[in-house]
């Protein structure tokens, strides 16, 4: 959740003309949401995919992850070519989109007993 919310920032802050080092900044920001997103992701498929399906699972991880990079970058050409600059507020929809069904699958889950929760996991 901690990098869908900062990628959100990201792409709201990045029509500002913030010059060299506020971009430096965005960039970095960028390998943050990356880096704590592919992390959450091989966290929860070692947690929670049969270790004899973990390859499998991380081949469709990544098949899906590069489909749906491919088509939002090819559909990012055509709001750059139609909206110029502010074209990147629809990217900060897609990062909050994504926060979104985060924020659902987690809701989603049965309860953890770390989260205060009712489970039927051992005390």
């Amino acid at each position: 959740m901690l990098g869908c919310s900062v990628a959100v920032f990201r792409w709201i802050v990045f029509p500002a003309g913030l010059g060299f080092s506020g971009y430096m900044v965005l960039q970095c920001l960028h390998a943050l949401t990356y880096a704590s997103i592919h992390v959450g992701v091989q966290g929860r498929i070692v947690e929670r995919v049969a270790e004899e399906r973990e390859a499998s699972t991380q081949g469709l991880y990544f098949f899906y992850n590069g489909i749906l990079m491919a088509l939002t970058t090819f559909l990012s050409g055509y709001l750059f070519a139609w909206y110029g600059i502010d074209g990147f507020y629809a990217m900060s929809v897609v990062a909050a989109l994504g926060l979104s069904l985060t924020v659902l699958a987690r809701a989603l889950q049965p309860q953890r007993l770390a989260f205060g929760g009712n489970t039927s996991e051992p005390s």
